[in-house]
Order: C-alpha cells, then sequence, then structure tokens
C-alpha cells in the first residue's frame, strides 16, 4: 500500500521479509496509512486491516502482525491505546480472519521471531 510515510516499506523490503522468515508489524499512526500522509484521527480501523491484507496476500498470512505506535503518536480514534485492540481483532474478525490467523497477527507470529531469536544467540 502506498503512502508517502518514509516508515513504509516498499514492495521488494515486504518481499525481503517474507523469504527470510521475518514480519512486518502494521503501524496504527493514520499518517503511515494515508495514501496522502496527511494526520486523520478519524481513520477507520478497516484502513489498518487494508495493510494487513496487503502484506498477507503478498507475503502470507506468516509474516505480518501488529506494529502498534502506542509510544505517543497520533493514533485514530477507534485505537487510541491499547484497551482498543479488541475492535481491531473484531475487524480482522469481520474481514475474515478466523481466531488462529488472528492470533498469528496479534501475538503469535512475533512470539515465533522471539524465540527463534532467542535460540540463535
Amino acid at each position: 500500500m502506498s503512502s508517502s510515510s518514509t516508515r513504509n516499506l516498499t514492495d521488494d523490503q515486504v518481499d525481503a521479509i517474507g523469504k527470510s522468515g521475518g514480519v512486518v508489524g502494521i503501524l496504527f499512526e493514520s499518517t503511515n496509512l494515508q495514501s496522502n500522509g496527511m494526520p486523520d484521527v478519524n481513520m477507520p480501523l478497516r484502513r489498518i486491516v487494508e495493510h494487513i491484507n496487503y502484506v498477507v496476500e503478498r507475503i502470507g498470512i506468516d509474516h505480518v502482525a501488529f506494529g502498534s505506535d502506542f509510544d505517543g503518536a497520533d493514533l485514530p480514534n477507534e485505537l487510541r491505546d491499547v484497551s482498543f485492540l479488541p475492535a481491531l481483532i473484531q475487524e480482522l474478525s469481520i474481514s475474515g480472519y478466523t481466531d488462529e490467523q488472528i492470533e498469528k497477527i496479534a501475538f503469535r507470529n512475533w512470539m515465533r521471531i522471539a524465540k527463534e531469536t532467542l535460540r540463535s544467540s
């Protein structure tokens, strides 16, 4: 998904992450999710799901996860802090993701990376 944000990955970078077995963390800050790069606190959660869909379709469900931005970024009103994550999870479910797929996106993919990293160090 294109955006003017310098934090977003190119398709080549996304592909390389998939080939390496890595994970793309999807950001929640609206400026990173808008094609015009402008902040929009009224951005729907659907926009985050669209970015998740893009990565899943490009490199697979095992390579995408929540990346957040709960450290002080301007977040959409529907996802102001971690207590709003159930709404994003519900949006994923409405979009057709299974419980197993949602678990991967929400935490299992990051846990796999952490375990692999600790094992190799």
